[in-house]
């Protein structure tokens, strides 16, 4: 029971970091489609 909570609460903290980190990279890859179009 101890284990599940604590696995569930690393995920739910990981979530967020991997959200931005998703976002950076789209962000990234948008800006380079971006430099070669111009």
């Amino acid at each position: 029971m101890m284990q599940i909570s604590k696995s569930s609460s690393l995920r739910v903290k990981q979530t967020p970091i991997n959200q931005l980190f998703i976002t950076c990279l789209i962000l990234h890859i948008s800006n380079n489609i971006a430099t070669k179009l111009l």
